[in-house]
């Protein structure tokens, strides 16, 4: 197993935050481990190694039922460590229907926001994100929703206010433009990777523009842990060009899950890359990958001529 090198600090945007390079996600597949029922224990492990490495950001949901478990393992935790969590915003759990209409009662939002501090067993959270809000439901996120944001804010109960995408049902990032161009929110959560470039058309530089901190997530989603999914995604991708990604092997590269972490971490516009794991070494090769040899410049440039065009449509497919 690989040894990380020493991790770096970066300042996240606007806030005074000085985030890891690597964040702790609690979501996805895995949600810390707990999807496969590995227990608590595993979860206290799982951030004691977080912290050993030198992460000092975690991000949770209360849609992932890890919020409890950080709480229990963050009691015997002393090292200083920002928590970033959401507000669902909408009544039904169906994220592939995007035209759902959103939420609008201000309490909805308060209520979940003294939930997920009484289950972190926090008195405050350093950044409230609004889950998974597309294009359209911007407009009425900030009518309702903001306000009751900064309310919050003014009590001392969440210091900075963000915003994370749905890219299966808002792959032009419509939202983060708005977001970005709104100067209401703090932080943006996105997804960037090989296959979806989406972010360098347009995000990045609002982002920029507006001092907006960027948390990359799903860089390497699936596909880069499993060969044969790869290989049938490359095929359905671009059917009659290469379909290998061998020649990204290289080096100290040890996978096609590292490749896909150093591209992500290539860019200077995310101030932290989520790993979303719940297996310990899995962890310690995600943060050698983010923090280590960059992959090398030619390698960046062939993909992102191959993929480029992407927006990541492909890592979300429709369900029936």
């Amino acid at each position: 197993m690989s040894t990380p090198p020493p991790m770096t600090y970066r300042t996240l945007g606007r806030t005074n935050l000085q985030v890891s390079r690597v964040a702790l996600g609690a979501g996805g597949p895995s949600r810390l481990g707990l999807a496969k029922n590995d227990g608590s224990a595993q979860v206290d492990r799982l951030i004691k190694q977080a912290l050993d490495l030198g992460i000092n950001f975690i991000d949770t949901a209360p849609g992932y039922d890890t919020e409890n478990a950080i709480g229990t393992a963050l009691q015997s935790v002393r090292n200083p460590l920002y928590l970033a969590t959401k507000v669902w915003c909408y009544p039904s759990l169906d994220v592939t229907d995007p035209h759902q209409p959103p939420l609008t009662d201000p309490q909805h939002l308060v209520t979940s926001v003294e939930e997920s501090l009484k289950a972190l067993r926090r008195d405050h959270l350093d950044i409230l994100q609004l889950h998974g809000v597309p294009g359209p439901a911007v407009e009425p996120m900030i009518e309702h929703f903001i306000p009751p944001m900064l309310r919050l804010r003014e009590q001392g109960k969440i210091r900075y206010i963000g915003i994370t995408e749905h890219p299966g049902i808002d792959p032009q990032q419509d939202m983060a433009a708005a977001a970005c161009t709104s100067d209401l929110f703090d932080v943006l959560m996105i997804q960037y990777g090989i296959f979806d470039q989406q972010a360098q058309h347009r995000t990045f530089a609002l982002a920029q523009e507006h001092d907006v901190g960027i948390l990359g997530m799903c860089a390497a989603r699936a596909a880069f842990t499993d060969s044969a999914t790869l290989e049938h995604l490359l095929a359905q991708i671009d059917p009659e060009g290469d379909s290998s990604l061998e020649f990204l092997l290289q080096g100290s590269v040890r996978s096609y899950a590292d490749a896909a972490f150093r591209f992500a971490a290539a860019r200077e516009e995310i101030h932290t890359v989520l790993v979303g794991t719940g297996n310990v070494d899995h962890l310690v090769e995600s943060t050698a990958a983010i923090l280590g040899d960059p992959l090398p410049p030619a390698h960046l440039e062939q993909l992102t001529q191959r993929f480029g065009h992407l927006d990541g449509q492909c890592l979300w497919p429709k369900r029936d």
